[in-house]
């Protein structure tokens, strides 16, 4: 047995050894502990992604059900890159378009102002007519 452990490092050594696997497992499970928490957090990344692009859809989806009930007006065509601009873009011209509106339904007023005047004239001068004749 002495000749068989002339050759070991001695009890300093194994112990110094022991302790470092000991360090290397736990190490180990350390590492693993944080493999771990790291695909939990790929996970929860990976599903606020699809989360978000499920809401983006929704969004594209609202946007072009208002820009559908828009058709008949003429919208602008839309910026399918950016939401936010697309909306910007559309609530623009809806302001645009209402300030025209508006302003041509002034003019289309006065036009059939304009005609019931002429009509009552008209009318006038044939009951004139009539009375003279």
């Amino acid at each position: 047995l002495d000749g068989r452990l002339a050759d070991s490092p001695g009890p300093d050594a194994l112990r110094r050894e022991l302790d470092a696997v000991a360090a290397l497992r736990a190490a180990l499970d350390d590492a693993g502990t944080a493999v771990r928490a790291a695909r939990e957090t790929g996970r929860r990344a990976t599903a606020a992604v699809v989360a978000a692009q499920d809401r983006i859809r929704s969004a594209w989806r609202a946007f072009d059900q208002v820009r559908d009930g828009l058709a008949r007006l003429g919208p602008p065509a839309a910026d399918r890159d950016d939401l936010a601009a697309a909306w910007d873009t559309l609530c623009s011209w809806a302001g645009g378009e209402l300030d025209r509106r508006r302003t041509d339904r002034v003019a289309a007023a006065g036009a059939v102002d304009a005609a019931y005047a002429a009509r009552d004239e008209a009318a006038a001068a044939v009951v004139a007519l009539f009375a003279a004749a």
